[in-house]
């Protein structure tokens, strides 16, 4: 006899956990903890281009909670409305702190606690283990590329559509202050948003962009930009990589830390964010960052940096996805990983 195909049932059990300094051992008081629900779309369908199977991340909820003073924290159970499938299903986590950094000995951007369910009936199973978030001290003498992934990185864990007020509010307080002194010091770049910035379209906050100049009749803004030419809307977005720094021809080495630079060039009708995307060969996200490209014919520089974790191959992705278009447009390039010397 047939039987009626069962809704997926998407959700967390109560999650434990702490935020750790790697040298000491010792819990870091009242650490913001970031969390990120979701998991892979499976049925999402990649164009042949792209050269892989990978699967978009599904950010179902994201929320932000401060850790007491022995650095734990306590995540409650919650339940999705959402049925979609999802492959990897669970949690990310990842922390922050303004005199530490969070980094991870796997190389991944988060930490993973995937989260199982009872078949049918789809009851999530209790996670019994502390999760634990690792945090190392961070010296500002470690550059500012170093300083923009520590404060980059929480930003972009709770870039979701489905986060609370309090959550907002909680990334305000804890990181405006280095948000601010960093972008003082950071280089302006063309389509590129300063990290204050950022954090104010995260929080809902008034933004502080310098309103645009209007000169002979047209709006220029006030950084210098390569000339965008103007693309009719009914003109299919595109975008090709150009360059990739290191070179892919060059194997990656497990345990390396890599600063990948990707300069791509784009057309596109209207305003768009160009994603990249670093994997890992199981599609486990190691970094995501992302860039708006103007609309028009233009080019975008993105950058990132991770560490490599064990894999065998890394994979990098420079999607840009419309809200009527089910399959993004994008370019890809993979490098080859080497064990550890």
């Amino acid at each position: 006899m047939a039987h009626a195909a069962v809704a997926a049932v998407n959700a967390t059990p109560e999650i434990r956990g702490r935020v750790v300094d790697v040298a000491s051992g010792s819990g870091i008081p009242n650490a913001l903890v970031i969390a990120s629900i979701g998991g892979l779309d499976e049925s999402w369908d990649w164009p042949p281009n792209l050269g892989h199977g990978g699967n978009p991340n599904v950010v179902l909820r994201c929320l932000a909670l401060r850790a007491d003073s022995e650095g734990r924290f306590r995540i409650p159970a919650w339940k999705s409305p959402t049925t979609k499938s999802l492959a990897r299903f669970g949690v990310n986590l990842i922390a922050y702190s303004r005199e530490f950094d969070f980094t991870s000995p796997t190389g991944l951007a988060s930490v993973h606690r995937p989260v199982r369910q009872l078949p049918l009936i789809g009851t999530p199973l209790a996670i019994e283990s502390e999760a634990i978030v690792p945090m190392r001290r961070f010296a500002r003498s470690e550059g500012n590329n170093r300083w923009e992934s520590k404060l980059g990185l929480p930003l972009h864990w709770l870039g979701c559509t489905e986060r609370d007020r309090a959550s907002q509010d909680l990334l305000w307080e804890a990181m405006h202050e280095e948000v601010a002194e960093f972008s003082a010091v950071e280089t302006p770049a063309p389509y590129r948003s300063l990290l204050i910035h950022k954090l104010e379209d995260q929080t809902g906050r008034p933004s502080t962009r310098p309103p645009p100049k209007v000169i002979g009749g047209s709006v220029q803004t006030t950084v210098a930009a390569p000339m965008v030419a103007v693309v009719p809307s009914a003109v299919a977005p595109s975008v090709r990589i150009t360059s990739v720094s290191p070179d892919p021809a060059r194997a990656l080495r497990i345990g390396d830390r890599v600063r990948l630079v990707v300069d791509v060039a784009y057309t596109v009708a209207v305003d768009l964010p160009v994603m990249l995307i670093v994997q890992a060969a199981d599609h486990a996200v190691i970094a995501n960052v992302s860039e708006t490209a103007k609309g028009g014919t233009g080019s975008v520089t993105l950058k990132s940096e991770f560490v490599v974790p064990e894999t065998s191959a890394i994979e990098i992705f420079t999607p840009v996805v419309t809200r009527s278009a089910r399959v993004p447009q994008g370019d890809t390039r993979r490098f080859a990983v080497a064990p550890r010397k």
